[in-house]
C-alpha cells in the first residue's frame, strides 16, 4: 500500500506540474498574440496612410496635368 501511495503523490505532483506549465504556456501564448495583434494594428494603420498619400499624390498630379490640358486648349 505505501508503494501505490507514493506512486499517486508522484503522480499527482507530476499532473500539477503539467498544469502549472501549461498555465505558463496560455499566458506566454496570450502576451505573444497580443503583440501580434498590435504589430498587426500598427501595419494596417501604415498601410492604410500609405494608400492615402499615394493617392492624394496620385489625384494632385492629374489635376495638375487637366489643368495644364486646360490651358493649352
Amino acid at each position: 500500500l505505501p508503494k501505490i501511495s507514493s506512486n499517486l503523490e508522484s503522480r499527482k505532483s507530476q499532473i500539477q506540474d503539467n498544469i502549472e506549465a501549461a498555465e505558463k504556456q496560455r499566458e506566454s501564448s496570450e502576451a505573444k498574440l497580443k503583440e501580434f495583434d498590435k504589430i498587426l494594428l500598427k501595419s494596417k494603420l501604415e498601410a492604410k496612410n500609405i494608400y492615402k498619400e499615394a493617392r492624394e499624390k496620385t489625384l494632385k498630379e492629374i489635376n495638375t496635368k487637366n489643368k495644364i490640358r486646360t490651358l493649352r486648349k
